[in-house]
């Protein structure tokens, strides 16, 4: 959808920029630092805490500013899950008037800090009972969230039908994927586990973020929902 509205606009001659959160994970390196110094879940990319928060921010920053000739994006390759060499990351070719940013817990603030005690599924209670993982993830998740709502204009969220859609989803991506990065819908289940806190409390919360609500359904159709969230 991002690079459909990107290319559209840029057609009609209103220069646009693609930015996605997915491209600023860090390296294998840098988690597996964290994953030593901090906690072992922080291997997985995918929770604040796991991106170049500061690249990013640096980027967005020149976009906005027109300063567009030195600019390199940077592209993360998930076959083998790490930053793709600097000669394959993207320029852009000119000062953007619409900057889109793309990517998923954008948007929302995370939960006071007292909901995080209680653990919302298997992996938090047997991998994270002392909570260092969910502090981690709380803490760069308001980071993450002050830095963009001073830069972001409108925020645009997409409804899903629940959390079996997501896993379901993302089974069907892992196997129309060669090769694979997740063999089973076990481990996509497991994989997607960390992620769950997150998407519950956007499920639950856009309303008071969202500028614009899409709702798709089990069948990838979107419709988008007026003021009242019909």
């Amino acid at each position: 959808m991002s690079r459909t509205l990107v290319h559209f606009l840029n057609q009609r001659g209103i220069p646009s920029c693609l930015l996605s959160l997915d491209d600023y994970y860090l390296g294998q390196a840098d988690r597996e630092h964290l994953a030593v110094q901090i906690h072992p879940l922080l291997r997985q990319r995918g929770v604040p805490g796991t991106h170049e928060l500061e690249r990013l921010l640096a980027d967005f920053d020149q976009l906005r500013s027109g300063q567009v000739q030195n600019v390199c994006l940077p592209v993360f390759d998930k076959s083998v899950d790490d930053r793709a060499p600097e000669g394959e990351w993207r320029t852009v070719e000119a000062a953007p008037q619409i900057i889109i940013l793309e990517g998923w817990c954008i948007g929302a603030a995370p939960p006071d800090k007292i909901m995080w005690r209680h653990p919302v599924n298997e992996l938090e209670r047997t991998q994270d009972a002392d909570q260092q993982w969910r502090t981690h993830v709380c803490h760069h998740w308001l980071l993450m969230y002050n830095a963009l709502r001073e830069r972001l204009d409108r925020m645009w969220y997409i409804r899903v039908p629940g959390w079996s859609s997501v896993i379901e989803w993302r089974w069907q991506q892992e196997q129309e994927r060669a090769p694979r990065g997740l063999n089973s819908r076990r481990e996509v289940e497991l994989f997607l586990a960390a992620f769950e806190r997150i998407f519950r409390h956007m499920q639950k919360s856009y309303p008071q973020w969202a500028d614009l609500v899409i709702a798709a359904n089990a069948a990838h159709e979107l419709e988008l929902l007026d003021e009242n969230g019909r």
